[in-house]
């Protein structure tokens, strides 16, 4: 299962970045702190729109941060990628058990999670603006605690100068 929505993040990356108008003016998050075992796994950045991947070695709990320009980030796509940015939308769109804002960088998000039972793990999606720049954060990961602390010790070190 964690396969399949690790595939759906990567589609919707490319997509993003593949079907970005013009990006001038946003910012590029960065994060100041990377849990152990965890790595950067993937960063592509096209057009002003961009996505960071990070990937825990051991048990591949996956967290993707995609960013592009709050006002034009599909601006240009064409009707066929539409369909097919709204097809993949709709995987990833889930039934929160928590919704809510926190949080990062002095900056409030919001966030929707939902438990998994069929694969024990947890989906979190979190979205945030800071200027021109919208940010969107993907976290998979299995159920223990620990694989929680470490998930959100990297979400709440991302900033953005």
């Amino acid at each position: 299962m964690k396969t399949k929505k690790l595939c759906v993040m990567v589609l919707l990356g490319i997509l993003l970045v593949s079907c970005a108008g013009c990006g001038s003016g946003i910012t590029k998050p960065q994060v100041s702190y990377v849990p152990a075992d965890w790595a950067l796994v993937a960063e592509t950045e096209d057009d002003g729109v961009g996505v960071l991947m990070y990937m825990d070695s051991e048990d591949f709990d996956t967290i993707a941060i995609a960013y592009g320009e709050i006002s034009g980030l599909f601006e240009g796509a064409e009707p066929e990628d539409m369909e097919m940015l709204t097809e993949i939308s709709a995987m990833l769109i889930f039934e929160a058990d928590e919704t809510g804002t926190m949080t990062i960088d002095n900056l409030t998000a919001g966030y929707a999670k939902a438990y998994d039972s069929d694969s024990d793990t947890y989906d979190l999606l979190i979205a945030f603006t800071y200027e021109n720049t919208l940010v969107e954060i993907i976290a998979i990961y299995d159920a223990p605690v620990a694989n929680e602390v470490e998930v959100m010790s990297l979400i709440e070190s991302i900033y953005m100068r």
